[in-house]
């Protein structure tokens, strides 16, 4: 249905929303590198056919997680790199970026858990291995399937901000003297692998993009977003910088690429936006549905 849909507001916005300079006629074997973040890879997957149709240029886009986006950047095996979080200092300094959208990290428990809500001293004694079970007794066992992110995530490094905790996979000069996410914790790769183990497992815990939770969720999968910090997630919520654990969806370039400038601005237009909230992220400016 989504793809669907998305594919109906392109063809009927997207060429009337082009950015002046933005070619209609490129070489057809043209192409723009997008790796990185898989919570953006879905929308730039949504608009690639269109923009090809538009523009001339395919797009070859591929997952693997930011930090992997942007060192495919540096290595020029990447033109662009999708970036599911804010950029550092050394970041800002070394490339430009544009900010898409918004994004919220879900914290999710299956369905038959029948907790609701969580504050963020409660899952860092969760995510410590300080609190091991949820006191509801769940079949088969009330233990807690901790599930973590892979180093590289954009995911991972947003949870650890506000957690206060770091993932015990990193080197011993990131960790330094900072909290641990226990070892016993699973680390996951893409959201979707999250989603499923916490869809299959009654007593997980994880965190994954909103945009793939609600998309999931939707479809039937047995997840559960809980409350955190007394504040219902939503887009809403995110919009207006309520829920805590918000983040910023930014497509990365080097300096002086026109190319690369110019696919980044063209995800700023109404239809590409559109795009982007059917996928239940968070655009930029409102689109005017849907709210």
């Amino acid at each position: 249905m989504f793809p669907a849909l998305i594919k109906l507001l392109i063809l009927s916005l997207f060429g009337c929303y082009l950015l002046p300079g933005i070619a209609l006629a490129a070489d057809p074997v043209d192409q723009l590198r997008i790796h990185g973040s898989t919570t953006i890879q879905p929308f730039i997957e949504a608009v690639a056919t269109d923009y090809l149709s538009r523009t001339g240029i395919k797009l070859d886009i591929r997952g693997g997680g930011s930090s992997n986006g942007l060192k495919a950047l540096r290595q020029d095996e990447a033109d662009l790199a999708m970036v599911s979080r804010r950029l550092n200092q050394l970041e800002l300094q070394e490339f430009t970026h544009i900010t898409i959208g918004f994004d919220a990290l879900a914290i999710i428990v299956n369905r038959s858990n029948p907790t609701t809500r969580i504050t963020r001293e409660e899952l860092r004694g969760i995510y410590t291995g300080t609190r091991t079970t949820w006191g509801y007794d769940i079949p088969p066992n009330d233990d807690i399937i901790l599930i973590s992110k892979q180093t590289g995530r954009g995911t991972l490094d947003v949870f650890e901000e506000f957690s206060g905790l770091i993932s015990p996979s990193r080197s011993e000069h990131e960790k330094k003297d900072q909290e641990l996410i226990a070892a016993h914790a699973w680390e996951s790769g893409a959201n979707l692998d999250t989603i499923l183990w916490v869809g299959g497992l009654p007593t997980a815990i994880g965190f994954v993009s909103m945009g793939d939770a609600e998309r999931f969720q939707s479809a039937g999968q047995p997840i559960r977003k809980l409350i955190v910090d007394g504040v219902l997630l939503d887009r809403l919520s995110v919009q207006e910088r309520e829920y805590p654990i918000r983040r910023e969806l930014n497509l990365v370039f080097q300096r002086g690429d026109r190319r690369a400038q110019a696919f980044a601005y063209a995800m700023l237009t109404m239809a590409s936006q559109q795009a982007l909230q059917m996928l239940n992220l968070v655009p930029v400016i409102d689109v005017g549905i849907g709210w």
